[in-house]
């Protein structure tokens, strides 16, 4: 956790291998998958009778790496030493900026300002805060955010990173610019299932790709996915890995 870095070590799981006897746990990319096998970057192949594809996604900017990083979340002990750095810089700053008023933006923003309550937070959205939920979820999100006196919302406000103005900061986040992990699928049996923006198609009753028998994705990176329901999250995750199981 970036406002809780001493708890970081205890939020990270486990790995699969130690919670079931039949997983085998390998750490490497994905740089390909052919009819029936997964490439590595290792150099190895993995075949496959089912594939899962559920490799996430990441922001654009830099400056969320931290949420969703990927070169030292190779390790659990780079994670964390990667967590605590950033959790001491945001300590230290007296001006917060977060840009993207979506379910990432809002948490950050409302753990930072409770955590640190001499930290001025400032949330800045192109659009309305919010605007993705439910609008009775939307209005007590808004509700909660008036009772956080060192928060400013910043609705309809369009941030450009490095021309931040005047609501430049000591430290910023910009939650926005959703980049799907499906580059390896480009060029390999999965390709055609990509769309321009990275997302894979899939059957929403079945959640295999399209085109494909054997082949399932998930989560973030799926389309007509979550992010017309209109983001993706745990739950519904765990209702799709229940179609899965029906259908394997």
């Amino acid at each position: 956790s970036l406002v809780v870095p001493n708890e970081t070590a205890s939020t990270i799981a486990p790995s699969l291998a130690t919670c079931a006897k039949n997983v085998k746990c390998l750490q490497a990319l994905a740089t390909g998958v052919s009819a029936g096998s997964v490439e590595l970057s290792t150099g190895a192949s993995v075949e496959y009778d089912f594939l899962v594809v559920a490799t996430g996604g990441r922001y654009s900017h830099p400056s969320a790496a931290i949420i969703k990083s990927f070169e030292n979340s190779k390790t659990t002990q780079g994670r964390i030493a990667e967590i605590q750095a950033k959790a001491s810089e945001l300590s230290a700053a007296k001006t917060v900026l977060i840009v993207g008023g979506g379910p990432t933006g809002i948490e950050m923003a409302c753990e930072i300002a409770q955590t640190y309550p001499q930290t001025k937070v400032t949330l800045a959205s192109r659009g309305e805060i919010g605007q993705m939920l439910h609008q009775k979820v939307q209005k007590q999100v808004l509700a909660r955010f008036k009772k956080l006196p060192n928060v400013t919302l910043a609705s309809n406000t369009t941030v450009t990173p490095g021309a931040e103005g005047a609501l430049a900061s000591d430290v910023s986040f910009y939650t926005t610019g959703f980049v799907p992990n499906t580059e390896f699928l480009k060029g390999g049996v999965l390709g055609a299932a990509l769309e321009n923006n990275g997302l894979v198609k899939v059957s929403r009753d079945t959640m295999l790709v399209q085109g494909q028998t054997k082949v399932f994705a998930f989560g973030d990176i799926t389309s007509p996915g979550l992010m017309e329901a209109p983001f993706n999250s745990g739950y519904v995750v765990g209702q799709e890995s229940k179609k899965f199981a029906k259908n394997i």
